[in-house]
C-alpha cells in the first residue's frame, strides 16, 4: 500500500475520532433541554439531534469551509502534521474538558487550526534558516 494513502486513512480515521469526542461532548447540549422537559424522549431526542446535525450540510453548505479556505488559513502551510496536530489537539481538549467536567464553552477556540498552522510556520522557517 502507498504511504500516502496509509496517512490519508489514518488522517481520515482520526478526524471520524474527533467528530466522534465532538458530537459526544455536545450530545448533551442539544438534546437536554427537549429530554427534561418531556417533550421528547432520550431516543427519539437523539434521533432528532442526529437528523437535524445531518441536514444542516444540506441547508447551510459548505460556507464555514469556504471561508476558512480563502485566507484565514494560507493552503501553502497546510501539511500532514498540521492536519494531525491541530486533529489531536482537539480531541486531547475534548478528553481535558469532559473528564474534568468544564463547560462547553471552554473549549479550542475556532482559530486554533490558524495558530497551529502560524507555529508549523515560525518552526519551519527556523530550520530553513529564515527569520520568523
Amino acid at each position: 500500500m502507498d504511504a500516502a494513502l496509509i496517512i490519508l486513512v489514518l488522517l481520515i480515521g482520526v478526524a471520524l475520532a474527533f467528530d466522534f469526542m465532538n458530537g459526544l461532548h455536545d450530545a448533551a447540549n442539544s438534546i437536554a433541554t427537549v429530554v427534561a422537559t418531556r417533550v421528547l424522549s432520550p431516543p427519539l431526542a437523539v434521533l432528532w439531534a442526529a437528523g437535524f446535525n445531518f441536514a444542516a450540510f444540506f441547508v447551510f453548505g459548505v460556507a464555514v469551509a469556504n471561508t476558512i479556505g480563502k485566507g484565514i488559513i494560507s493552503p501553502d502551510i497546510i501539511s500532514d502534521a498540521v492536519i494531525f496536530g491541530a486533529l489531536m489537539a482537539a480531541i486531547g481538549w475534548n478528553v481535558i474538558t469532559w473528564l474534568r467536567g468544564m463547560p462547553e464553552r471552554l473549549r479550542i477556540p475556532c482559530d486554533a487550526p490558524d495558530a497551529t498552522a502560524q507555529l508549523v510556520r515560525a518552526v519551519q522557517e527556523r530550520v530553513q534558516g529564515k527569520s520568523a
